[in-house]
C-alpha cells in the first residue's frame, strides 16, 4: 500500500540551480531591491551569497543580459537596466483607429510662457507635451491641439480653469491628456470629462485614482540617488529637502532604503524641515541654517542628496565658503537636471520627460482600442553623472563619524 501512495505522488518538476538564481534575480530587479543604473556585486560575491560556483552564477546573468534586464560595461561591472514602460505596444490595428482620433493636450502653463527662460525648468515639460503629440500623429492620430489653462505659472483659478476645459470638451476630442496641472485642479478636470473620453494625466505624483496617470518614479531616483553616492565611496550619507511634499518624502524613503542595504558601514541624517505646501519656501536660507551645521572641512567623505538641484546647487555654493569642493572633500547630486546644476557640475536624477510623453501615448492607444492596461504607470529617472560625485576613498583609518552622526538607520524595514 505504501508503495502504491509513494508512486502516486506528484513530484516537484525539477529546476536546475542558475534558473532558481536567475528568477531570484528577476524578482530583485522587479521589486526595486536592484534599482535600475545600481551596479550588481561582482561575480564572486553573488557565488558567495547564493552558495554556488562562478559559472553558475555567470549562466543566470547571461539570461538577463540577453533579455536587456542587465547590461554589462566593460571596466566597469554589470548594471540594472532602465526600467521598461509599460507593455502597451501601439499595433496596426490601432493606427487604424487612430486616423480618426483628435487628441487634446492640456497644459498646466500658460500659452505665452516661453519654451527656454533662463531661471525655470518648467519648459522641459514641453519635451513631454512633444513626445507624446510626435507620437500620437505618428501612429496615425488625426490632429493634436494644445490648451493652456493656466493664465499664470503656478497659479490655477480652479473655476476659471473649468470653465475653459467645459470649452476643450466642447470641441468634441477623442481623447484628452493632462499634463503638468496642479492637482486640486486636475481632480476637478476628471469629473468633468465624460466617461466615453479617454484621458490620461501626466503628473510629478499620483494624488487621485480611477484615472489613467504616468508619473515618475521618486522612490526609486532616491534610491538610485544615494546608491550612486555609496559605490563612489561617500560612507556618510545625508538627505535634505526644505519642501514637506509626497514626492520629496519619496525620495527621502530611496535614500534610506538605499543606506538600510549598508546598515552598520552607512548612516543617514535626515533633516527635513518642512516647508508650507502649495508655496515655495525661502530654500536660500533654510539651506544655509542646516548646512551651515552639517558640513565641517574636518569631516570628509559625506554624500548629500538634496530634493532638487536648486537645494543642491545652494548647498555646494555654502560648502564653498568652507574651502570644500564637491566631488573632492564631499559628493552630492540633485533632482531635475536644471541649468543652475548642469553649470556647477553637479549629478543629477533627470527626470524622463520624453518617456513620461510617449508612455502617455501607449496608454491611450489601449484604452482608445479597448484593451486593458494598468491605471498607473511609473517610469523611473535617468542618473547623471558629474564632477560632484567623483569616486573617493577615505583612508582605512579615517574617523568619519564624527560630530555625533548614527551610524544605525531608525524605522528603516
Amino acid at each position: 500500500m505504501a508503495t502504491q501512495n509513494n508512486k502516486s505522488k506528484s513530484r516537484e518538476p525539477f529546476v536546475a540551480t542558475y534558473r532558481r538564481i536567475e528568477a531570484n534575480m528577476r524578482a530583485k530587479v522587479s521589486s526595486g531591491a536592484w534599482a535600475a543604473e545600481s551596479l550588481l556585486p561582482g561575480r564572486r560575491e553573488l557565488a558567495k551569497q547564493y552558495g554556488v560556483e562562478v559559472n553558475t552564477v555567470q549562466k543566470a546573468i547571461g539570461i538577463l543580459l540577453g533579455e536587456g534586464l542587465l547590461r554589462s560595461e566593460h571596466g566597469r561591472g554589470t548594471f540594472v537596466s532602465p526600467a521598461k514602460l509599460c507593455d502597451v505596444p501601439i499595433t496596426e490595428g490601432d493606427r487604424g483607429v487612430f486616423a480618426t482620433k483628435s487628441l487634446a493636450i492640456v497644459c498646466g502653463w500658460p500659452e505665452d510662457f516661453p519654451r527656454y527662460p533662463e531661471s525655470q525648468n518648467i519648459y522641459s515639460y514641453y519635451s513631454i507635451t512633444d513626445a507624446l503629440e510626435n507620437d500620437f500623429l505618428a501612429s496615425g492620430g488625426n490632429i493634436a491641439t494644445y490648451y493652456h489653462l493656466a493664465p499664470k505659472l503656478e497659479v490655477y483659478d480652479v473655476d476659471s480653469i473649468k470653465s475653459k476645459y467645459l470649452a476643450v470638451l466642447a470641441d468634441k476630442p477623442d481623447a484628452v491628456a493632462v499634463v503638468m496641472m496642479d492637482d486640486a485642479v486636475a481632480e476637478e478636470i476628471a469629473a468633468l470629462t465624460p466617461p466615453s473620453i479617454p484621458i490620461i494625466f501626466v503628473m510629478v505624483e499620483r494624488s487621485h485614482p480611477g484615472v489613467l496617470v504616468v508619473t515618475p518614479d521618486h522612490y526609486t531616483a532616491g534610491f538610485m540617488a544615494a546608491n550612486h553616492l555609496i559605490e563612489a565611496g561617500y560612507d556618510r550619507l545625508a538627505f535634505y529637502s526644505p519642501v514637506s511634499m509626497q514626492w520629496a518624502h519619496e525620495r527621502e524613503a530611496g535614500v534610506r532604503k538605499a543606506a538600510a542595504r549598508y546598515r552598520g558601514r552607512v548612516g543617514v541624517d535626515a533633516v527635513i524641515e518642512s516647508g508650507v505646501i502649495g508655496k515655495l519656501p525661502d530654500w536660500d536660507g533654510l539651506t544655509q541654517q542646516w548646512a551651515s551645521g552639517l558640513i565641517d572641512p574636518a569631516i570628509r567623505g559625506i554624500g548629500i542628496v538634496g530634493v532638487n538641484d536648486y537645494v543642491a546647487a545652494a548647498i555646494v555654493s555654502i560648502a564653498k565658503q568652507f574651502g570644500m569642493v564637491a566631488g573632492e572633500d564631499y559628493g552630492i547630486i540633485g533632482f531635475d537636471n536644471v541649468t543652475t546644476g548642469k553649470m556647477l557640475g553637479i549629478s543629477t536624477m533627470a527626470y524622463p520627460l520624453e518617456e513620461m510623453g510617449r508612455e502617455a501615448c501607449r496608454l491611450l492607444s489601449a484604452a482608445i482600442s479597448g484593451r486593458e492596461c494598468a491605471q498607473h504607470s511609473i517610469v523611473r529617472f535617468k542618473l547623471i553623472r558629474r564632477a560632484s560625485t567623483r569616486p573617493m576613498s577615505l583612508p582605512k583609518d579615517s574617523d568619519t563619524n564624527k560630530g555625533g552622526h548614527s551610524w544605525q538607520i531608525e524605522g528603516v524595514n
